[in-house]
Protein backbone atom coordinates (compact mmCIF):
# COMPACT_ATOMS: atom_id res chain seq x y z
CA UNK A 1 0.00 0.00 0.00
CA UNK A 2 1.22 3.51 -0.87
CA UNK A 3 1.19 5.20 2.54
CA UNK A 4 2.15 8.54 1.01
CA UNK A 5 -1.37 8.73 -0.46
CA UNK A 6 -2.88 7.84 2.89
CA UNK A 7 -0.85 10.55 4.62
CA UNK A 8 -1.70 13.11 1.93
CA UNK A 9 -5.42 12.30 2.19
CA UNK A 10 -5.27 12.56 5.98
CA UNK A 11 -3.65 16.00 5.75
CA UNK A 12 -6.20 17.09 3.14
CA UNK A 13 -9.45 15.56 4.45
CA UNK A 14 -8.64 14.24 7.92
CA UNK A 15 -9.38 10.73 9.07
CA UNK A 16 -12.24 10.37 6.55
CA UNK A 17 -9.83 11.00 3.67
CA UNK A 18 -7.35 8.45 4.98
CA UNK A 19 -10.03 5.80 5.53
CA UNK A 20 -11.43 6.32 2.02
CA UNK A 21 -8.00 5.77 0.48
CA UNK A 22 -7.58 2.58 2.49
CA UNK A 23 -11.03 1.43 1.35
CA UNK A 24 -9.94 1.97 -2.24
CA UNK A 25 -6.73 0.02 -1.79
CA UNK A 26 -8.72 -2.85 -0.30
CA UNK A 27 -11.15 -2.87 -3.23
CA UNK A 28 -14.04 -1.53 -1.17
CA UNK A 29 -16.25 0.76 -3.28
CA UNK A 30 -18.04 2.44 -0.36
CA UNK A 31 -16.80 5.94 0.51
CA UNK A 32 -17.54 8.07 3.57
CA UNK A 33 -18.69 11.59 2.67
CA UNK A 34 -16.46 14.35 3.97
CA UNK A 35 -17.70 17.85 4.79
CA UNK A 36 -17.18 19.17 1.25
CA UNK A 37 -18.99 16.19 -0.28
CA UNK A 38 -21.96 16.74 2.00
CA UNK A 39 -22.02 20.46 1.15
CA UNK A 40 -21.96 19.75 -2.60
CA UNK A 41 -24.80 17.22 -2.34
CA UNK A 42 -26.85 19.71 -0.31
CA UNK A 43 -26.21 22.46 -2.85
CA UNK A 44 -27.25 20.14 -5.65
CA UNK A 45 -30.61 19.60 -3.98
CA UNK A 46 -31.10 23.36 -3.63
CA UNK A 47 -30.33 24.01 -7.30
CA UNK A 48 -32.68 21.25 -8.40
CA UNK A 49 -35.49 22.93 -6.47
CA UNK A 50 -34.69 26.40 -7.80
CA UNK A 51 -34.30 25.37 -11.44
CA UNK A 52 -36.96 22.64 -11.49
CA UNK A 53 -34.30 20.40 -13.05
CA UNK A 54 -34.07 22.64 -16.13
CA UNK A 55 -30.81 24.01 -17.59
CA UNK A 56 -30.69 27.77 -17.06
CA UNK A 57 -28.12 29.09 -19.55
CA UNK A 58 -25.87 28.34 -22.49
CA UNK A 59 -26.62 26.44 -25.72
CA UNK A 60 -28.56 23.78 -23.81
CA UNK A 61 -30.86 26.22 -22.00
CA UNK A 62 -34.30 24.74 -21.42
CA UNK A 63 -33.21 21.10 -21.40
CA UNK A 64 -34.88 19.08 -18.66
CA UNK A 65 -32.89 16.54 -16.64
CA UNK A 66 -34.20 13.67 -14.57
CA UNK A 67 -33.12 13.05 -10.98
CA UNK A 68 -31.34 9.88 -12.07
CA UNK A 69 -27.53 9.91 -12.18
CA UNK A 70 -24.93 7.20 -12.32
CA UNK A 71 -21.66 8.76 -13.42
CA UNK A 72 -21.13 11.71 -11.10
CA UNK A 73 -23.53 13.07 -8.50
CA UNK A 74 -21.33 16.08 -7.77
CA UNK A 75 -21.71 17.96 -11.07
CA UNK A 76 -25.50 18.27 -11.29
CA UNK A 77 -25.42 21.91 -10.15
CA UNK A 78 -23.02 22.98 -12.90
CA UNK A 79 -25.18 21.14 -15.43
CA UNK A 80 -28.39 22.84 -14.33
CA UNK A 81 -26.73 26.25 -14.17
CA UNK A 82 -25.56 25.57 -17.73
CA UNK A 83 -21.81 25.93 -17.35
CA UNK A 84 -20.82 22.26 -17.25
CA UNK A 85 -18.05 21.81 -19.85
CA UNK A 86 -19.04 25.27 -21.09
CA UNK A 87 -16.05 25.37 -23.42
CA UNK A 88 -17.16 22.17 -25.13
CA UNK A 89 -20.73 23.44 -25.52
CA UNK A 90 -19.47 26.63 -27.13
CA UNK A 91 -17.07 24.83 -29.46
CA UNK A 92 -19.84 22.52 -30.67
CA UNK A 93 -22.05 25.53 -31.36
CA UNK A 94 -19.31 27.46 -33.17
CA UNK A 95 -18.20 24.50 -35.27
CA UNK A 96 -21.76 23.67 -36.27
CA UNK A 97 -22.34 27.20 -37.52
CA UNK A 98 -19.37 26.69 -39.84
CA UNK A 99 -19.64 23.03 -40.87
CA UNK A 100 -23.30 22.12 -40.18
CA UNK A 101 -22.82 18.38 -39.72
CA UNK A 102 -25.98 16.29 -39.69
CA UNK A 103 -25.16 13.67 -37.06
CA UNK A 104 -23.62 13.88 -33.59
CA UNK A 105 -21.91 10.62 -32.65
CA UNK A 106 -21.31 10.66 -28.91
CA UNK A 107 -18.96 8.01 -27.52
CA UNK A 108 -19.24 7.85 -23.74
CA UNK A 109 -22.65 9.44 -23.36
CA UNK A 110 -22.96 9.37 -19.56
CA UNK A 111 -26.47 10.62 -18.80
CA UNK A 112 -26.79 12.27 -22.22
CA UNK A 113 -26.09 15.88 -21.22
CA UNK A 114 -24.31 16.89 -24.43
CA UNK A 115 -26.22 14.59 -26.74
CA UNK A 116 -29.68 15.69 -25.67
CA UNK A 117 -28.62 19.30 -25.13
CA UNK A 118 -27.24 19.56 -28.66
CA UNK A 119 -30.39 17.98 -30.06
CA UNK A 120 -32.62 20.24 -27.96
CA UNK A 121 -30.75 23.24 -29.37
CA UNK A 122 -31.30 22.09 -32.97
CA UNK A 123 -27.56 21.82 -33.54
CA UNK A 124 -28.00 18.36 -35.12
CA UNK A 125 -30.73 16.42 -36.86
CA UNK A 126 -29.88 13.04 -35.34
CA UNK A 127 -27.87 11.82 -32.36
CA UNK A 128 -26.24 8.43 -31.91
CA UNK A 129 -24.94 7.75 -28.40
CA UNK A 130 -22.66 4.93 -27.31
CA UNK A 131 -22.77 4.24 -23.56
CA UNK A 132 -21.47 0.97 -22.14
CA UNK A 133 -23.36 1.04 -18.83
CA UNK A 134 -26.96 -0.23 -18.92
CA UNK A 135 -28.05 2.27 -16.28
CA UNK A 136 -26.55 5.08 -18.35
CA UNK A 137 -28.44 3.95 -21.43
CA UNK A 138 -31.71 3.98 -19.47
CA UNK A 139 -31.07 7.47 -18.12
CA UNK A 140 -30.22 8.81 -21.61
CA UNK A 141 -33.51 7.44 -22.92
CA UNK A 142 -35.38 8.89 -19.96
CA UNK A 143 -33.83 12.33 -20.43
CA UNK A 144 -34.59 12.18 -24.16
CA UNK A 145 -38.22 11.39 -23.35
CA UNK A 146 -38.44 14.28 -20.88
CA UNK A 147 -37.48 16.61 -23.72
CA UNK A 148 -39.70 14.89 -26.33
CA UNK A 149 -36.64 13.89 -28.35
CA UNK A 150 -36.78 10.11 -28.12
CA UNK A 151 -37.46 9.78 -31.86
CA UNK A 152 -34.24 11.59 -32.82
CA UNK A 153 -31.74 9.73 -30.68
CA UNK A 154 -30.33 6.21 -30.98
CA UNK A 155 -28.70 4.68 -27.92
CA UNK A 156 -26.09 1.98 -28.47
CA UNK A 157 -23.94 -0.03 -26.07
CA UNK A 158 -20.19 -0.03 -25.59
CA UNK A 159 -17.95 1.57 -28.22
CA UNK A 160 -15.22 -0.83 -29.28
CA UNK A 161 -12.50 -0.50 -31.90
CA UNK A 162 -15.00 -1.74 -34.49
CA UNK A 163 -17.66 0.84 -33.59
CA UNK A 164 -17.63 2.34 -37.10
CA UNK A 165 -18.78 -1.03 -38.46
CA UNK A 166 -21.91 -1.23 -36.33
CA UNK A 167 -25.20 -1.39 -38.22
CA UNK A 168 -26.17 2.15 -37.32
CA UNK A 169 -22.88 3.79 -38.38
CA UNK A 170 -22.10 1.62 -41.40
CA UNK A 171 -25.10 3.18 -43.18
CA UNK A 172 -24.02 6.79 -42.55
CA UNK A 173 -21.71 9.03 -44.53
CA UNK A 174 -19.00 9.85 -41.96
CA UNK A 175 -18.35 13.18 -43.67
CA UNK A 176 -21.71 14.29 -42.24
CA UNK A 177 -20.69 13.34 -38.68
CA UNK A 178 -19.45 15.23 -35.65
CA UNK A 179 -17.79 12.96 -33.07
CA UNK A 180 -17.86 13.88 -29.38
CA UNK A 181 -15.69 11.40 -27.48
CA UNK A 182 -15.23 10.95 -23.74
CA UNK A 183 -14.22 7.35 -23.07
CA UNK A 184 -11.91 7.65 -20.06
CA UNK A 185 -8.61 6.88 -21.80
CA UNK A 186 -9.90 4.24 -24.22
CA UNK A 187 -9.27 6.77 -27.00
CA UNK A 188 -5.71 5.45 -27.17
CA UNK A 189 -7.02 2.07 -28.29
CA UNK A 190 -10.17 2.94 -30.24
CA UNK A 191 -8.83 5.87 -32.27
CA UNK A 192 -6.20 3.94 -34.19
CA UNK A 193 -4.80 4.68 -37.65
CA UNK A 194 -7.56 2.80 -39.44
CA UNK A 195 -10.46 4.50 -37.63
CA UNK A 196 -8.93 7.98 -37.83
CA UNK A 197 -8.45 7.54 -41.56
CA UNK A 198 -12.15 6.71 -41.92
CA UNK A 199 -13.07 9.70 -39.70
CA UNK A 200 -10.67 12.13 -41.36
CA UNK A 201 -13.48 14.15 -43.02
CA UNK A 202 -15.49 14.36 -39.79
CA UNK A 203 -15.28 16.91 -37.00
CA UNK A 204 -14.32 15.72 -33.53
CA UNK A 205 -13.99 16.93 -29.96
CA UNK A 206 -12.07 14.55 -27.75
CA UNK A 207 -11.74 14.72 -23.99
CA UNK A 208 -8.06 13.90 -23.65
CA UNK A 209 -7.21 11.66 -20.73
CA UNK A 210 -3.50 12.30 -20.88
CA UNK A 211 -1.57 9.73 -18.92
CA UNK A 212 0.11 11.61 -16.07
CA UNK A 213 2.84 9.00 -15.63
CA UNK A 214 6.02 10.38 -17.21
CA UNK A 215 6.79 6.84 -18.43
CA UNK A 216 3.87 7.21 -20.85
CA UNK A 217 4.98 10.54 -22.30
CA UNK A 218 5.87 8.95 -25.63
CA UNK A 219 2.43 7.31 -25.84
CA UNK A 220 0.73 10.68 -25.37
CA UNK A 221 2.93 12.32 -28.00
CA UNK A 222 2.45 9.45 -30.43
CA UNK A 223 -1.32 9.74 -30.12
CA UNK A 224 -1.30 13.50 -30.67
CA UNK A 225 0.94 13.13 -33.72
CA UNK A 226 -1.46 10.54 -35.10
CA UNK A 227 -4.31 13.04 -34.74
CA UNK A 228 -2.23 15.72 -36.49
CA UNK A 229 -1.75 13.37 -39.42
CA UNK A 230 -5.49 13.58 -40.15
CA UNK A 231 -6.74 16.80 -38.50
CA UNK A 232 -5.94 20.37 -37.67
CA UNK A 233 -6.04 20.34 -33.89
CA UNK A 234 -6.14 22.76 -30.99
CA UNK A 235 -6.39 22.26 -27.25
CA UNK A 236 -8.94 23.90 -24.97
CA UNK A 237 -9.31 23.64 -21.21
CA UNK A 238 -11.62 24.79 -18.44
CA UNK A 239 -11.70 28.59 -18.33
CA UNK A 240 -13.53 31.25 -16.32
CA UNK A 241 -17.08 31.18 -15.00
CA UNK A 242 -19.11 34.38 -14.57
CA UNK A 243 -21.63 33.76 -11.81
CA UNK A 244 -22.71 37.39 -11.47
CA UNK A 245 -25.34 37.00 -14.20
CA UNK A 246 -27.33 34.40 -12.26
CA UNK A 247 -29.79 36.23 -10.02
CA UNK A 248 -30.81 33.02 -8.25
CA UNK A 249 -27.23 32.61 -6.97
CA UNK A 250 -26.93 36.06 -5.38
CA UNK A 251 -27.95 34.91 -1.90
CA UNK A 252 -25.47 32.01 -1.84
CA UNK A 253 -22.19 32.42 0.01
CA UNK A 254 -19.06 32.84 -2.10
CA UNK A 255 -17.74 29.40 -1.26
CA UNK A 256 -21.08 27.81 -2.19
CA UNK A 257 -21.26 29.58 -5.55
CA UNK A 258 -17.89 28.18 -6.56
CA UNK A 259 -18.73 24.72 -5.27
CA UNK A 260 -21.85 24.88 -7.43
CA UNK A 261 -19.80 25.10 -10.62
CA UNK A 262 -17.23 22.50 -9.64
CA UNK A 263 -17.16 19.58 -12.08
CA UNK A 264 -15.37 17.39 -9.53
CA UNK A 265 -12.31 16.74 -11.70
CA UNK A 266 -9.10 15.27 -10.25
CA UNK A 267 -6.92 17.47 -12.51
CA UNK A 268 -7.39 20.31 -14.99
CA UNK A 269 -9.08 18.69 -17.98
CA UNK A 270 -8.29 19.41 -21.62
CA UNK A 271 -10.08 18.67 -24.87
CA UNK A 272 -8.71 18.34 -28.39
CA UNK A 273 -10.66 20.07 -31.16
CA UNK A 274 -10.19 18.32 -34.51
CA UNK A 275 -11.24 19.52 -37.97
CA UNK A 276 -10.24 17.86 -41.26
CA UNK A 277 -6.97 18.89 -42.87
CA UNK A 278 -8.67 19.05 -46.28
Amino acid sequence: MNFNKVIYSFERNGIIGAVNVIFGKLGIKYRIKNAIDSRIYWLGKQIKKITLNTVQSGPYKGMKLSNDVFWNEKDISSKLIGCYEKEVQEEIEIMQKIYNKKYLINLGGGEGYHAIGALKSDLFKKIIVFEKEDVGQKIIKKNASLNNLENNIIVEGNSTKSFLSTNVLSKINLEECFFLIDIEGDEFEILDEDNLTKMSKSNMILEFHENQDHNYKNINEKFINLLKKHFKIKFITTSSRDLSKFKFLEKFEDIDRWLLVSENRPVLMSWIICVPLK
